[in-house]
């Protein structure tokens, strides 16, 4: 991460979001520790480095996430399971929207780079967001 993505993170609009989050994981562990994220890494953090809750904003996106993590994993779907859906109510502030094209070129960086399987890109942009104390949906505090 460089001095420059803090600083494109900086001038961007931040966003507050209050809804409801999904979030699947394997049963019996907290749903709102993060420390699963920080021991293995995920889209936005490297393993070892630091918390992140990923959330999905519907169910439908949830159950794509698990599918897509079978899939990294080289798994059938059937062997990432059994999996615990947890549904929370959240009021976040500081909230970068990585769906807005605006934030997308603040930080000069595209939908597909983020999404890509090479997670370089992706997680530059989480540690920047890490560091900067702001929240994003899979990619913040």
């Amino acid at each position: 991460m460089t001095e420059r993505d803090e600083e494109r993170l900086a001038r961007l609009n931040l966003a507050s979001y209050s809804g409801t989050a999904y979030r699947h994981q394997s049963p019996g562990f907290d749903p709102r520790s993060g420390t699963g994220a920080r021991r293995r890494g995920g889209r936005f953090n490297p393993p070892r480095s630091f918390q992140v809750l990923y959330l999905a904003l519907s169910v439908e996106t949830a159950a794509a996430d698990l599918r897509q993590a079978a899939e990294r994993m080289n798994l059938p779907l059937a062997a990432a399971l059994p999996r615990e859906v947890f549904v929370s109510t959240v009021s976040l502030d500081n909230v970068l929207d990585l769906r807005a094209s605006e934030a997308l070129a603040g930080l000069e960086a595209t939908r597909n780079q983020l999404l890509a399987a090479d997670q370089a890109r992706s997680r530059v942009v989480g540690k920047a967001t890490w560091r900067s104390r702001s929240t994003a949906p899979g990619g913040g505090r």
